[in-house]
């Protein structure tokens, strides 16, 4: 896939090579060695970045097939060698003979086409911070009481790991609501009662997560509303 650009590395080049390598900002922060904030702002538009990381970018790009139209191959008037679609590459030499290796196929979960970009991007930030503090909970070791035989309403553990372990619990229910809201399932879970009374499990899910939902862009406060009146982010439905 060919790109243009007029400098290092602009933006749109940044996000379409992005897209088209199927990275997370996870991902392509450990391969280049940049804080994934710095990525997701620069995507955003929020944070510019200096020529030298957005040089380290632009060669990570290049190394995995990315041909942006300014190279110095088609400057020269030579024609670039092309991006290597997936599913053409050959597969990885074994590393031992008793042990095969194979291209393995790569799949993606749908987004409900309703979703405007902005909210769509804010989701998956959502979901890759909300990863990113599973793995900080996960590092922490289990800490328990004295006495009692572990038995008890936290089952034994210290009031740092019980809290810890309530966090992480939300922090997963938190990331599937935003993926099955992306996914367009579920529509009707953002419908809040009109009087603002919990009265189904459905209705207790919803107040419980949401500031998550709200931070992941899926539901607004609407502007003309009394305080806690929300309504679901179907901004774009007609797209």
């Amino acid at each position: 896939m060919a790109i243009k650009n007029s400098s290092i590395l602009t933006r749109e080049d940044y996000n379409q090579a992005q897209v088209t390598l199927g990275l997370t900002y996870a991902d392509l922060a450990k391969e280049v060695g940049l804080p994934r904030q710095y990525l997701s702002e620069f995507r955003a538009g929020t944070r510019n970045l200096v020529p030298e990381h957005q040089r380290k970018l632009r060669n990570y790009f290049e190394d995995n097939g990315i041909v942006f139209e300014d190279s110095d191959l088609q400057k020269q008037g030579e024609a670039p060698t092309p991006a290597t679609p997936p599913a053409s590459r050959q597969a990885p030499e074994a590393p031992h003979p008793s042990l095969g290796a194979q291209i393995v196929t790569e799949y993606f979960f749908p987004i409900d086409n309703r979703l405007p970009g902005t909210v769509i991007e804010s989701s998956m930030d959502f979901i890759e911070t909300t990863d990113d503090k599973l793995i900080a909970l996960g590092a922490l070791k289990l800490g328990r009481n004295e006495g009692v035989f572990g038995i008890g309403e936290d089952e034994g553990f210290d009031e740092k790991t019980a809290e810890a372990l309530q966090d992480a619990i939300m922090n997963m229910a938190a990331g599937y609501l935003v993926f099955m809201l992306t996914r367009g399932g579920w529509s009707s879970f953002t419908r809040e009662q009109t009087d603002g009374n919990p009265v189904t499990l459905r209705d207790q899910l919803y107040q419980s997560f949401r500031p998550a939902l709200e931070a992941a862009g899926l539901i607004e406060i609407a502007p003309d509303s009394l305080p806690g009146e929300f309504e679901t982010n179907t901004e774009g439905e007609d797209a």
